[in-house]
């Protein structure tokens, strides 16, 4: 008995010292790009040690108070509430849709038991981790934008953009967004002015130039192919003289016209809606054409993925930080799709309330929610700019 009490005694310290790390990074010091990486990195793993080497009946009640702790310096780092949906998706796989931060009060890692976690989210939580992206960006490593960027990625990856409470009007086309609309029409109205879907397609399209440039090829961006001004995005000549053409597509995937199909699905018709514009003027010019499509949450279409492997086969370049080419061009879509979230947030907050739409009320059409081009609101959710909000060009 005497043993067990010293035994729990010991626990109960390593709690108090382990406290003292998770306050100084849920405060106002660091900025998400790096206490949150320092959590998923150093958080979960300080208890690694204690779960092996002691009985589980006797460390479970101060794992749960770790688990607690890790939970809590989460979200104070991307500002949401705990909730159910948020402690399930903060203990996923960054694999499987999740925030990648290990659990010790329960056995999350087998695949029974994630199975069993992700039948419990919710509708639009579900929707939200289906979306997502492998999370390569999570430890901060690969990250390229600002740190308000970083804490919008995470906050979209937790789902906290996915239910407005009010009614708002897009500023460009006018039509009334409800639920979980106007978040993902911002990421794919043709009307909102300023930061949107057109300067994260400019951003993708010069990333991915300046990759095939360190890959050897001879690049140029935006260039005019057709007599009735078609342009094509990139156009790279190999060692062999062989040209390549390269139309770079970003689909609002979770756009309500688009999320109950299938990831392959969109890419299979974006990619014939290309081949119908430009295979006639590719072929005059005995070019290759292909499509290089990706979801706004940076998952990158087989193609896409097919062209990064080329790449980083090819190129001598690299980041400095070891980054293969599909980890760059995907980054760069997530953090231009979360810039894009912060302003229509900083919109939606900035309304007044609209009065409640009628049943028979008009939704946004299909029309409203296209490719590559510019929007309106997201949801009146946490401020995403309570962190360091210093842009960082892309």
């Amino acid at each position: 008995m005497g043993q067990l009490a010293e035994t729990r005694e010991f626990l109960a310290s390593l709690i108090a010292k382990y406290s003292a790390f998770f306050d100084i990074i849920k405060g106002d010091t660091l900025p998400a790009n790096i206490a949150f990486p320092l959590l998923k990195a150093c958080g979960p793993a300080r208890w690694s040690y204690a779960q092996r080497s002691h009985d589980a009946s006797t460390i479970h009640p101060f794992s749960v108070q770790f688990d607690s702790m890790v939970l809590g310096a989460a979200c104070a780092i991307i500002g949401v509430d705990n909730s159910l949906d948020f402690e399930i998706l903060a203990n996923l796989p960054s694999s499987c849709g999740g925030l990648g931060l290990t659990p010790y009060r329960f056995d999350g890692d087998d695949e029974a038991g994630r199975a069993e976690l992700i039948s419990r989210l919710s509708p639009a939580a579900t929707r939200t981790r289906e979306a997502a992206d492998p999370g390569t960006w999570l430890n901060g490593k690969a990250w390229l934008g600002s740190a308000a960027d970083f804490k919008s990625a995470l906050l979209v990856r937790v789902g906290a953009f996915a239910d407005i409470k009010r009614p708002v009007r897009c500023p460009g086309c006018a039509f009334r967004l409800s639920k979980d609309g106007a978040y993902d029409h911002a990421q794919g109205c043709a009307n909102w002015k300023g930061y949107g879907p057109t300067h994260r397609h400019t951003s993708i399209v010069h990333r991915t130039a300046n990759l095939c440039r360190a890959a050897g090829f001879d690049v140029s961006t935006e260039v005019v192919v057709g007599k009735e001004g078609e342009t094509i995005d990139i156009i790279a000549i190999d060692n062999n003289g062989d040209e390549h053409w390269f139309d770079v597509t970003v689909c609002a995937v979770t756009a309500k016209s688009r999320r109950n199909k299938a990831f392959t699905q969109n890419e299979r018709a974006a990619t014939e809606r290309k081949r119908k514009t430009y295979e006639t003027l590719a072929l005059a010019h005995d070019a290759t054409l292909t499509t290089l499509f990706m979801s706004h949450r940076g998952v990158l279409g087989a193609a896409t993925r097919a062209l990064c492997a080329t790449l980083d086969e090819l190129r001598e370049w690299t980041d400095g930080q070891g980054n293969s080419a599909e980890r760059i061009i995907s980054n760069t879509c997530i953090a231009a799709s979360a810039r894009i979230v912060r302003k229509a947030a900083r919109f939606v907050q900035a309304q007044p309330d609209l009065p409640a739409a009628p049943a028979d009320a008009a939704e946004a059409p299909d029309g409203a929610y296209q490719e590559e081009e510019a929007a309106s609101p997201a949801v009146a959710p946490p401020d995403p700019d309570a962190v360091n909000t210093a842009p960082a060009e892309l």
